[in-house]
């Protein structure tokens, strides 16, 4: 048996077992195919490359300098109009909960130049601020200068950040990729993983066949 089948085969026998998170397993393989799924779902119908997607894209909390992580922040440019979409992936409908998507309303709602600022705030107080600096770089180099550096040449310290352009980002939609409709997730975009399927299954490489096999027992 080929490697890349074994690895599918225990994602089929221990998903099914309390406390593991599937999830954060099968996030890479979703990420693969990101830019053809985002193309090719007609409610979609984006055009981005994987340069243009961060994983655990954070959201600072109410009150607070700590922050949630959504599954994948996606930034593109259609026809000069540049666009975030914050994309949350649920392997099992029961992880869905009615806290996260009112986050989401609100995330949506406070705007693209808030949620910068408060990705700042998180990077001045965090011990983890080397991550939020490399972060808040790729922002800076791939997003039209919406932000900037003013730290000095060469220092090894915690980089000092200020925007540049506020309300560049023009729209902010959110989009869940879920194994299938649901009612409460209705006012977003939806994903599902019959789309993927559909999209990948022409594909004949083992990784393709064995990711439709899976994502076909989490419907």
């Amino acid at each position: 048996m080929k490697e890349i089948e074994i690895i599918f085969k225990l994602l089929e026998k221990w998903h099914k077992f309390p406390k593991y998170q599937l999830e954060r397993r099968l996030d890479i393989f979703f990420a693969l195919y990101l830019p053809e799924i985002l193309k090719k779902v007609p409610n979609i119908n984006i055009e981005v490359t994987h340069n243009d997607i961060s994983p655990e894209f954070p959201l600072k909390k109410n009150n607070s300098c700590s922050s949630t992580n959504v599954d994948y922040a996606i930034f593109s440019n259609e026809n000069g109009k540049i666009k975030l979409y914050l994309l949350e992936l649920k392997t099992d409908m029961n992880s869905i909960d009615n806290e996260q998507i009112t986050y989401y309303k609100k995330a949506k709602e406070k705007g693209f130049s808030q949620i910068l600022t408060d990705i700042i705030k998180v990077q001045r107080k965090s011990p983890q601020w080397k991550k939020y600096d490399n972060l808040l770089d790729y922002i800076e180099k791939n997003n039209y200068d919406i932000i900037r550096n003013t730290t000095s040449i060469g220092s090894q310290k915690r980089k000092n950040w200020e925007i540049v352009k506020e309300n560049i980002i023009e729209e902010i939609e959110i989009i869940y990729l879920v194994p299938k409709e649901d009612e409460r997730i209705r006012q977003y975009k939806i994903i599902t993983f019959e789309n993927v399927i559909n999209i990948i299954k022409n594909n004949h490489d083992n990784i393709s066949v064995e990711f439709c096999k899976i994502l076909k027992e989490l419907i």
